[in-house]
């Protein structure tokens, strides 16, 4: 009996090492994986507009964010304008977490970009901070949302981008100008490698105070239960100092 469980120990110490190996090279996949991403990410910055990596960068505007700045709680969205999820939670969750929780003054609601699935993602994210620069960020991006018609095929061409400033009532000249220049492109990638330094590796991915808690499209209650869960947490923890 001892000579038979003794078999079976070093059968499975014989399995584990034999998968150690195997472990190791998904690890350097991933790695890998991830590597090529970024690369790929900042080549495809440098190849959409001639003399990008020349041109003159600037921050983006800082009104990407709803909500008050004394809010208890602050929930980052990274997100990318042709992702088909990012776009169903803009037009059936959003709202819903502003009424019950921007508007009472419990969250801060802030976008930042995560451009994953092509290059008209980063021209998208590109046009909604020209758009931002006239205080309108919000209005592009419920209408970039409104208007996803797959990925890559023409949707958000520099074009239509322009032609959506014109329908919500931007002023053309200075966006054409601003989207013509590319200027802040190293802004966005400035979001992008921030959220994946964060953890984040699919859109949309959701921070709350600093903590991943949610990846994809999740119904308005699977926020509610988080936030309130947290809320509760800070009411508990500010009852255990004040006692």
């Amino acid at each position: 009996m001892a000579r038979r469980k003794s078999m079976k120990e070093n059968r499975g110490k014989a399995e584990a090492q034999s998968k150690r190996p195997y472990l190791k090279w998904m690890a350097g996949i991933v790695a890998i994986a991830l590597l090529v991403a970024v690369v790929g990410y900042v080549a495809i910055i440098r190849g959409m507009v001639p003399g990008a990596a020349k041109a003159q960068q600037v921050s983006a505007p800082q009104v990407k964010s709803l909500g008050s700045q004394e809010a208890r709680l602050s929930l980052v969205e990274y997100a990318d304008f042709q992702c088909p999820f990012c776009g169903l939670f803009a037009r059936n969750t959003k709202d819903d977490l502003i009424d019950k929780y921007v508007k009472t003054g419990l969250v801060r609601l802030e976008y930042k970009h995560f451009p994953i699935v092509g290059e008209e993602s980063l021209w998208a994210a590109h046009a909604s901070e020209c758009a931002a620069e006239q205080g309108r960020f919000w209005d592009y991006h419920d209408k970039l949302f409104k208007s996803q018609a797959g990925e890559n095929k023409g949707a958000f061409s520099k074009s239509n981008l322009k032609a959506f400033a014109a329908e919500i009532g931007l002023q053309e000249d200075s966006f054409n100008t601003c989207m013509d220049s590319g200027k802040y492109l190293e802004a966005i990638k400035s979001d992008f490698d921030e959220g994946s330094r964060l953890g984040a590796r699919a859109t949309p991915t959701f921070f709350l105070n600093g903590n991943k808690i949610i990846e994809g499209a999740q119904p308005f209650q699977v926020f509610e239960t988080a936030i309130n869960n947290e809320l509760i947490k800070g009411i508990l923890g500010s009852g255990s100092a004040g006692g």
